[in-house]
Order: structure tokens, then C-alpha cells, then sequence
């Protein structure tokens, strides 16, 4: 199995799979992140890895006209627009996404996330 296909992936390797991600609608745009489900070499279900700095946004406000997703935030602050109600997101909060629904998120403090 190729080395970037494997199926176990210690906490020690994600960093150097991490990548910058920014989006151009949006100048206060900047996050990392790992796929880490394609990492594994599985292509039905997607899970990331994100990490956004304070003050950053996850991305422009948008919505997905087909997916759904979910964040789960592991450590840090950040503050979420969901269809225009803002929300605060804490260690330990669970947020769902469903088709259609606009989002973006900013960090008030450093935030990893995980997310499918």
C-alpha cells in the first residue's frame, strides 16, 4: 500500500499533510488543512482536519447546494453565520450543516476543527 494511502494515521504525521487554503471572495480567507479520509484513500465519505487561525475566516459565505456537513470543534473559539444567525462555537460543539444552508465561520481564537 502506498504511503500516503495508508489507513492509520498517528497525530504526529498530520502536520506535514496540512495544507494553506484561502478563498478569493473572501480576503480574510485562511485556514490549513488535512483531508484526512483521502489521505486513507477512501472516496465516499470525506473527513478534514482544519485548523483557523484567529481572526481568519473558514471561507466566503456560501451554502452547498447538494452536501451536507459537519464540524466538530476540538479546540479554540470561533463565531458562526448560519442563514444569517450568528453563533458562538466552543470545544466540544457539534455543528450540522444541511444542503442549501449559507454559512462561514471565523475564529475568535485559534480553532482546530475536524469536519466531513
Amino acid at each position: 500500500m502506498a504511503e500516503s494511502k495508508k489507513a492509520l494515521w498517528r497525530s504526529s504525521e498530520i502536520p506535514a499533510a496540512m495544507r494553506p487554503f484561502t478563498q478569493k471572495l473572501n480576503a480574510n480567507s485562511l485556514f490549513r488543512a488535512a483531508g484526512l479520509s483521502r489521505l486513507a484513500g477512501m472516496s465516499r465519505a470525506h473527513v478534514s482536519l482544519v485548523k483557523l487561525p484567529p481572526g481568519k475566516d473558514s471561507f466566503a459565505y456560501h451554502a452547498h447546494m447538494l452536501e451536507e456537513e459537519w464540524i466538530y470543534i476540538v479546540s479554540g473559539r470561533a463565531m458562526a453565520d448560519i442563514d444569517g444567525k450568528t453563533s458562538k462555537l466552543a470545544p466540544a460543539t457539534s455543528w450540522a450543516l444541511r444542503r442549501r444552508q449559507c454559512r462561514i465561520c471565523c475564529a475568535t481564537r485559534s480553532t482546530k476543527s475536524a469536519s466531513t
